[in-house]
C-alpha cells in the first residue's frame, strides 16, 4: 500500500472518531422552578442518622447575600462564549471536561440581563417564557475566550462582575414573589 493511501485512510478514521465524540454542552432541560421544601436528609454513616433540611432557610440566607431580586419571565436566552471555560480536545475525547458553558438571559419586563453557568455535561433548567423570581448576585467571571487568544502572553486574565444565578434555589416559582420580597426586607 502506498504511503499516501495509508495517510488518507488514517485521516479518514480520525475524522470518523472525532465525529463520535460527545461535545461537552449542557442539555437545555425546561423545568419549572421548584418550590423550596423541608425534607429529611439521611446520612450514609451506618448509624441511621438523619437531619432535617429546610430549603427556605437556605433561600433566606441566599436572599440576604443577594445583590438583587428580579421578578419576571425569560424573554431571551443565549450562550455567551466569552465566559465559557472550554476544555482541550483530549479531555473532551475522554469525556472528562470539567468546564462550564455560559448562558445569558434577559428577564422581562425589567430588561435585566442575568447569567448562568452550567457544567459541560450538566443541564440548564431555564427556558424562554419561564416565569420566576430570580435571586442574583454579582459574581466574577473570567473572559476565558480572551485569555485563550492571548495564550501565555501574560498571566493576567480579564474578568467582569456579572449578575448571576448560581443555584436552583436562585430561581423560584413566581407564586413565591411576596415571600421573597418579605425575606429581602427582613434584616
Amino acid at each position: 500500500m502506498k504511503p499516501r493511501a495509508l495517510i488518507l485512510i488514517v485521516l479518514g478514521l480520525a475524522v470518523l472518531c472525532i465525529g463520535c465524540i460527545n461535545a461537552p454542552s449542557p442539555k437545555l432541560t425546561p423545568m419549572p422552578p421548584a418550590e423550596p421544601k423541608v425534607h429529611v436528609h439521611y446520612l450514609l454513616n451506618g448509624h441511621g442518622d438523619s437531619t432535617l433540611v429546610d430549603e427556605w432557610r437556605t433561600v433566606a440566607e441566599r436572599i440576604a447575600q443577594a445583590d438583587g431580586v428580579t421578578v419576571g419571565w425569560i424573554e431571551k436566552l443565549e450562550t455567551d462564549a466569552a465566559y465559557d471555560d472550554i476544555c482541550g480536545l483530549v479531555k473532551v475525547a475522554m469525556g472528562r471536561c470539567d468546564g462550564t458553558t455560559t448562558y445569558s438571559f434577559r428577564v422581562a419586563p425589567s430588561g435585566k440581563w442575568l447569567w448562568a453557568f452550567a457544567p459541560s455535561y450538566g443541564y440548564l433548567p431555564l427556558y424562554v417564557g419561564d416565569s420566576a423570581v430570580f435571586i442574583w448576585k454579582k459574581m466574577p467571571a473570567y473572559r476565558y475566550r480572551e485569555c485563550n487568544q492571548r495564550q501565555g502572553m501574560s498571566g493576567w486574565c480579564p474578568q467582569d462582575l456579572l449578575p448571576s444565578v448560581t443555584d436552583a434555589l436562585d430561581v423560584l416559582p413566581i407564586a413565591d414573589s411576596l415571600r421573597v420580597m418579605q425575606l429581602r426586607r427582613t434584616p
